[in-house]
């Protein structure tokens, strides 16, 4: 597992700083402020090779030929013995190096839940196997890059198949290997809302006349849905399933054959936790996927880093939350520069109280233009001025913006009766006079 990652001059950063905890680590902040870039810099050091593009040097980003900072990754892995290595960019070969320039041999199982709905994973066990004698490496092979097809339709590395993929291996399951289909079952079952439940369906449909395969299906309330003709959202969800499931059946096969003890810890590295799901879904995944590890083996450790924008993510893991084992990491813009801040936990309550807390820094959890008609009527309350016109006109816009319902309209009915008490008291005055 990760237990501290330092960068320094790498992407859009001056500097970042993270000691991780055991358990959960929540990335949140505006977008482009690096939150990808760390986790696919923790997706290197714990794999020793990239999901997607190599972190580039931030001399490179500002187009600084001068190079007159050197550009460093250093990392701890929690492992036996406590391991801490430095990578540095080597600007002849355009790759990150590190010492010894090899993986790190702690046994354990990575996924990569990617923001582009790919996937990534490294098996200790397949793809850096480990002789348990003399802790060497024997030759290691790349680690798996699922695309969003790959994953549904299977991955093959040259003339080997690495995977059957999603549609193939749930009807195996399904038939033949019923153990590991009740697991992904269950699965699906935790990660779903309460209110409609990932049921898979008894049959299977073909889905054209040039495409001979037999598609399973979903149980939905209205009826069995080709598990290709899902939403965005549900096959997302289902193919993290899926991913986490044939990893882990792939690891014990690995050990059985490598004559090892299968590991007993995972790191899921989650990239736009919220990405196509729906608020109910949203308030559903982390505190799920803390608790569906135990499906795969009961004394499995899980540490999850996962990067979010999204309030209800946050607000979801609050009864869940440990400051113990859990932190949660705020990435922010000062002077031009990307800073990160480990922030003590706060509960909010809700998904409102998280927009307008310091993390979304929302004044108001409204439209935008609903937020200017309350600060315009606001400040015509607290002046002494103000014509009828202006009266007329910033009501008007809060007809347009706001519920008949919403809160502040007490407010607005007082100051209007207010204001036409102290008008008519001014109006009296002058006829006297």
């Amino acid at each position: 597992m990760l237990k501290k990652l330092l960068l320094k001059h790498v992407g859009p950063v001056e500097i970042m700083d993270f000691t991780f905890t055991r358990r959960l680590n929540l990335l949140t902040g505006d977008n482009s402020l690096g939150k990808t870039l760390v986790l696919d810099v923790a997706w290197w050091v714990l794999t020793r090779n990239w999901a997607g593009l190599p972190a580039l040097p931030r001399y490179r980003m500002l187009g600084d030929i001068s190079k007159t900072y050197l550009p460093q990754i250093h990392y701890t892995l929690k492992a036996e013995p406590l391991t801490s290595i430095t990578g540095n960019f080597d600007p002849k070969t355009q790759h990150w190096k590190t010492e010894d320039n090899n993986r790190p041999l702690m046994p354990s199982l990575i996924i990569y839940a990617r923001a582009d709905g790919g996937f990534s994973v490294l098996d200790s066990a397949r793809n850096h196997p480990i002789s348990l004698n003399r802790l060497e490496a024997r030759q290691p092979s790349s680690a798996f890059h699922f695309s969003t097809q790959t994953v549904f339709n299977g991955l093959s590395d040259g003339k080997k198949i690495v995977s059957n993929g999603l549609l193939q291996d749930w009807l195996w399951w399904q038939s033949r290997e019923t153990e590991i289909f009740e697991v992904l079952t269950s699965i699906l079952a935790e990660l779903s809302p309460s209110s409609d439940l990932i049921k898979p369906g008894e049959k299977t449909v073909r889905l054209s006349l040039d495409d001979i395969r037999d598609i399973p299906t979903i149980r939905l309330s209205y009826g069995d849905v080709p598990l290709l003709h899902l939403s965005a959202g549900m096959k997302r969800i289902i193919a993290l399933a899926y991913i986490m499931v044939w990893a882990w059946s792939e690891h014990l096969k690995a050990s059985a054959l490598l004559e090892q003890t299968p590991t007993h810890q995972m790191v899921l590295l989650l990239d736009e936790a919220e990405a196509h799901l729906h608020p109910q879904w949203q308030r559903r995944i982390l505190p799920a996927l803390l608790s569906v590890v135990r499906y795969l083996r009961s004394d499995l450790a899980v540490q999850i880093i996962a990067g979010t924008h999204a309030p209800l993510i946050l607000a979801s893991v609050e009864p869940e939350f440990n400051p113990a084992t859990d932190c949660l990491f705020h990435f922010y813009l000062e002077k031009q520069n990307v800073n990160v801040e480990k922030l003590p936990w706060a509960k909010h309550g809700d998904a409102t109280g998280w927009l307008v807390s310091e993390i979304f820094g929302l004044k108001q959890a409204r439209s935008l233009e609903a937020e200017q008609a309350i600060d315009a009527a606001t400040h015509l309350m607290r002046s002494d001025f103000g014509d009828a016109f202006q009266q007329n006109s910033i009501y008007q816009q809060l007809i347009k913006t706001l519920p008949p319902e919403d809160p502040f309209w007490p407010r607005w009915v007082m100051y209007k009766e207010q204001h036409h008490y102290d008008s008519s008291q001014k109006s009296t005055r002058t006829r006297r006079v």
